[in-house]
């Protein structure tokens, strides 16, 4: 058995992607993120909703698997086996992007996280967290609450049997309750797939790229997904997503 172990830990280490060839999986990942991006929003539009929320979920996924690409190949590091095989899992996607957030935080200086505000004002998002406010909530955070939006993503997709019940998103929960969700999720996911397009164009952001950062078109589009987001119709429309998250899944935003 300790054989078979030590076997697997030494193949788990072995290159599974070469450096060379991240860079075409990067560029084709952006595309398909693309499509599901835009099938989340013609779901929604045609009131499809409950596969409008799958789909999104889907998206939030890929956008994590883009991200570990980007971030490999700014490391110029391939990729190993074990790596890839984690990042492949449903949940570790929901969960990585977060995960990784937090650590990036917890490395940057106070300086540096007083850049980001600035940077995400410029977007017209809210004030950021106060760095030490922010640490203690992400070290509190049950990132169960992520993991459980792969089952969410399965009752969008088909009627599920779980805890001696059927239940699918489509027939059980209300329809205006579906169309909350859709929509704060899809403004959610457009937010961080542009801010992640951004991240391919903007390694580092100082006094000479920040007027460019600005004029953006993708900062120009979270600049308005953001007004939305601060709107009275958003707002309720969130409160009513988070109720029902929690009714349905005890997911708690």
């Amino acid at each position: 058995m300790e054989n078979d172990n030590t076997e697997s830990k030494s193949k788990g280490n072995n290159v599974f992607i070469p450096f060379e060839k991240i860079l075409n999986g990067i560029e084709k990942s952006k595309k398909q993120v693309e499509m599901l991006v835009n099938s989340t929003e013609l779901l929604y539009n045609n009131k499809k909703y409950s596969l409008s929320i799958s789909i999104c979920i889907l998206a939030e996924e890929e956008i994590s698997k883009l991200d570990f690409l980007r971030d490999h190949y700014k490391k110029e590091n391939p990729i190993l086996f074990r790596e890839w095989k984690q990042i492949r899992d449903h949940k570790e996607k929901l969960t990585t992007s977060f995960i990784e957030g937090l650590k990036a935080v917890k490395n940057m200086s106070k300086e540096q996280y007083e850049t980001a505000i600035t940077v995400r004002k410029s977007q017209g998002g809210d004030n950021l967290i106060p760095y030490d406010e922010l640490i203690k909530l992400g070290d509190s955070f049950d990132i169960k609450n992520l993991e459980k939006f792969d089952i969410v993503k399965q009752d969008g997709f088909y009627a599920t049997f779980r805890d001696d019940n059927w239940f699918s998103i489509l027939t059980d929960i209300p329809i205006n309750q579906q169309e909350a969700i859709s929509f704060t999720k899809m403004l959610a996911l457009k937010l961080a797939y542009y801010d992640l397009l951004l991240s391919f164009q903007f390694d580092l952001i100082n006094d000479s790229t920040f007027e460019e950062l600005q004029n953006n078109e993708l900062t120009k589009k979270m600049i308005e997904i953001n007004k939305i987001k601060k709107s009275n119709a958003f707002q309720t429309k969130a409160i009513l997503a988070s109720s029902a998250l929690k009714k349905f899944y005890k997911i708690k935003q």
